[in-house]
Formats: C-alpha cells, sequence, structure tokens
C-alpha cells in the first residue's frame, strides 16, 4: 500500500500524527489510505486530509482498537 503524497507530506508536518499512523496495524492504515484515495473531490480531499492528521494527532484511528491490539 502506497501513501498518496499529499497524505505523506501531511504526516511530516504533524509528528503526532505520523507517529499515531505508524503504530496502527495495516488494517487501520490501509483503511485510511483507502478512504483517501476514495475521494475525488479537491475541496472533499483537502477537507479529508485535515480531518484524518487531526485525528492521527490526537491518537485516534478510524476503527477503536481492541483490547487484542493495545497489548502488542
Amino acid at each position: 500500500m502506497q501513501v498518496p503524497p499529499d497524505l505523506a507530506l501531511a504526516l511530516a508536518a504533524n509528528p503526532a500524527a505520523a507517529a499515531t499512523f505508524d503504530q496502527v496495524d495495516a488494517a487501520h492504515r490501509y483503511a485510511i489510505v483507502h478512504r483517501f484515495n476514495a475521494v475525488k473531490g479537491p475541496a472533499t480531499r483537502d477537507r479529508e486530509l485535515t480531518e484524518y492528521v487531526d485525528m492521527l494527532a490526537r491518537g485516534e484511528s478510524l476503527h477503536p482498537r481492541t483490547a487484542r491490539q493495545d497489548r502488542r
């Protein structure tokens, strides 16, 4: 799975978001990238980019982590 360049730049500019993105498992990363790639309009893409980076900076992911995932 390849991270889109605009998402990669936004993550590089926000260390907290990048750290969360690196810590979540591959399924969570895939979900973010897949949903981000599904957005076509530039205004919507910019809005989603901001929302995803803010979410990751707060230490959150699209799907709640289960107790099993937290034990890793």
